[in-house]
């Protein structure tokens, strides 16, 4: 499957990323990584973004900086659906799914910088709006649950 040439791509070099596959490092974090990724995913089958708050939330973290928490999990998904689209047992690219993650006022620092190319500026709604059903429309995200889900969980 082709995504838009406006999406943006899963890095494999994202600071800070680790594989939450690769059974190496902090297991609550990997597990975190594996719900999250589920909950985001439930969230793109429903056409919806969702809040650091609800993300906080939905995983009883406490905390005022939301970023400390859920950022090092969201970028261990990226680098773990980049290396996963990247190697033997799959074949086209991923979303980048953890796009459709906002704060209260719009997208997260890292977002606005990826689309826009400077952190405080948010971007335009029609480029959210193409990010965004990137990871709505794509019909795979069952396939790559599936797959990327150890079956314990």
């Amino acid at each position: 499957m082709c995504l838009n040439s406006m999406c943006l791509r899963n890095q494999l070099d994202i600071p800070g990323g680790e594989n939450i596959l690769s059974g190496e490092g902090d297991t609550e974090t990997q597990r975190r990584g594996f719900q999250v990724l589920q909950i985001l995913v439930g969230g793109a089958h429903n056409g919806r973004t969702i809040t650091f708050t609800e993300l906080m939330e939905d995983l009883e973290l406490e905390g005022e900086d939301y970023n400390l928490l859920i950022g090092p999990i969201l970028r261990n998904i990226v680098k773990t659906l980049a290396e996963f689209e990247n190697g033997d047992d799959w074949e086209g690219e991923i979303p980048h799914i953890t796009s459709i993650v906002m704060t209260e006022t719009g997208c997260s620092r890292d977002m606005c910088e990826l689309l826009t190319g400077d952190p405080q500026t948010q971007p335009s709604p029609e480029q959210l709006q193409t990010e965004l059903e990137c990871s709505f429309y794509y019909d795979l995200w069952d396939d790559v649950l599936d797959t990327v889900l150890p079956p314990e969980i």
